[in-house]
């Protein structure tokens, strides 16, 4: 899958599809679920899928989303998040050490913070890297059954 990358101010994109943020507040919420949300770069207009992780939801973490926000939402509703939620942790997984030195050091800030273990960084260590690729991957084929299933 082609991920559009993008090199802005706002959003501090620069060739990496993730990101972590403390403070959302400059982006324009485009759909909220739970503890996922999807926001829009008021500067790019980049699409960001962002869950928020622990501790207590404070920390948000998330990539490029690659589609429109109308997919996002069906998709979300489809399946209750679950797709954009492996989506996103196996995007962090794969792409985290790309982001800047000072994002790592933040980046590494939270993984102690969280233990070492309750982060998708860290629980992708069990993880072959082929099968995260995969779980990237599959992102295209469940948007793929869902729009099939909606035909119907």
């Amino acid at each position: 899958m082609a991920i559009n990358r993008y090199t802005c101010e706002t959003c501090r994109a620069t060739n990496v599809p993730v990101r972590f943020f403390r403070n959302t507040e400059s982006f324009e919420t485009v759909s909220l679920q739970s503890f996922a949300e999807l926001v829009q770069c008021p500067e790019c207009h980049a699409l960001w899928a962002w869950v928020a992780y622990e501790p207590y939801a404070t920390v948000h973490g998330g990539a490029l989303w690659p589609y429109d926000a109308q997919t996002y939402d069906a998709l979300y509703q489809w399946d209750g998040g679950s797709a954009v939620g492996i989506w996103t942790d196996a995007m962090i997984a794969l792409y985290w050490q790309e982001m800047p030195a000072k994002s790592r050091d933040f980046v590494s800030w939270w993984r102690e913070r969280t233990y070492r273990n309750y982060n998708p960084i860290d629980q992708a260590r069990r993880v072959d890297k082929r099968e995260l690729e995969a779980r990237v991957r599959n992102l295209e084929k469940t948007v793929f059954k869902m729009l099939q299933d909606q035909e119907r």
